[in-house]
């Protein structure tokens, strides 16, 4: 048999209508980072504290980043084929990420304890890989949705394109 990825990106200004188009795909679950879905939806609610912290416990902030990683690598055999997963945002999943490196500097610290920047940014490259790849393998749909910016020229002039908004390598990776 062979394999189908049915993994989509939609991309677009804040309140533009991607999580509502989303929506129309057949039997939704959104892993909804934004909280801005109608009621009645169902939804794993990554905006609520308690929920990440039931899913991977933290002393140091709610850590979304990981409880999603965590619970992509379990939902691959618990979600029926006509689901379709609704990841609501990459962006706040970003910004979450960020926080939460901001929060815990300690795995990104070189041999004279400061910040590497290098090690940072690779980290968070692995890391969107990873889920990636763990959307990927989920045996149903996927929808990921992505904020958008304009792009700009190197003097800081509009192209008239739009990028995600994604920082670094796997902006140009999504795009």
């Amino acid at each position: 048999s062979t394999v189908q990825t049915n993994l989509f990106g939609f991309q677009g200004a804040p309140n533009s209508g991607k999580t509502t188009a989303a929506l129309k795909f057949p039997n939704p679950l959104v892993l909804d980072f934004d909280k801005k879905l109608p009621p009645g939806v169902p939804s794993v609610d990554f905006w609520n504290p308690e929920v990440v912290q039931r899913i991977t416990p933290c002393t140091i902030r709610p850590n979304r980043r990981d409880a999603l990683k965590k619970w992509l690598s379990e939902a691959r055999t618990m979600l029926d084929p006509s689901t379709t997963v609704i990841l609501d945002s990459y962006t706040t999943l970003m910004v979450d990420w960020d926080l939460h490196a901001e929060a815990d500097p300690s795995p990104y610290l070189n041999k004279k304890g400061e910040v590497d920047g290098f090690e940072v940014h690779r980290q968070k490259l692995l890391y969107n890989n990873t889920i990636i790849e763990r959307l990927s393998a989920l045996p149903c749909r996927v929808i990921v949705t992505f904020h958008e910016q304009v792009e700009r020229d190197d003097k800081g002039n509009a192209t008239g394109k739009f990028r995600p908004l994604v920082s670094g390598q796997f902006g140009d990776q999504v795009a």
